[in-house]
């Protein structure tokens, strides 16, 4: 194979490759392509959730499907391991952690990596998200009621009553202190044994 490098313009430098090497160039592009286009294919699968407040680690080449997602602490991407964001994406780890990359990032021109916070939308402030849609922003995005999802109790999970805060809820015991006669002012014996009602 001749190579012939342009010495005109030390800056410009053009390699000419004889016009009988052409076919052996695109089976080299062909056999290239098939390394690399695997790892793109892996790098669409969905990322696995991150979990509140805790450093998430990408050990598997991924791709977030929501807008904006990320960690609500430092972020790593594992060697041998594609992060991919998406078209319009903003994948965010938190302000005084660290982005840590090992592996890859592949970031589509319109999306964008970014060190801030995560809020969603909490009208009762009761930990569950009025919906899943997320925020980016050092301060609290205006004009609703909003949390860091760091504060929430779960960023999955919708309120299903977002103007009530959610309250604890109730637990029950039998009570094993007293016998059956205790304080018993009647009694009466119900023994059918099928149906949805009952009389005597």
């Amino acid at each position: 194979m001749s190579i012939r490098i342009n010495q005109l313009n030390p800056h410009k430098s053009v390699v000419y490759i004889n016009q009988r090497y052409t076919y052996f160039v695109a089976l080299f592009i062909l056999v290239m392509g098939a390394f690399f286009v695997p790892s793109i294919a892996q790098a669409q699968v969905a990322c696995t959730a991150p979990t509140l407040n805790t450093a998430y680690t990408i050990s598997t080449s991924c791709g977030f499907d929501e807008l904006v997602h990320g960690s609500d602490a430092g972020m790593t991407v594992n060697a041998l391991t594609t992060l991919t964001v998406k078209t319009g994406q903003t994948i965010v780890w938190a302000p005084g952690s660290a982005l840590v990359i090992n592996g890859t990032i592949i970031i589509s021109s319109t999306a964008k990596l970014q060190q801030t916070y995560l809020w969603q939308q909490d009208a009762d402030l009761d930990g569950y998200p009025d919906q899943t849609r997320m925020y980016t922003g050092l301060t609290a995005p205006a004009g609703a009621t909003y949390q860091k999802r760091s504060l929430m109790t779960t960023y999955a999970t919708v309120d299903s009553y977002p103007t009530t805060a959610a309250t604890a809820t109730p637990s029950f015991s039998p009570d094993t202190s007293s016998t059956l006669t205790t304080g018993l002012v009647g009694y009466w014996k119900l023994n059918e044994t099928s149906g949805t009602s009952a009389a005597d």
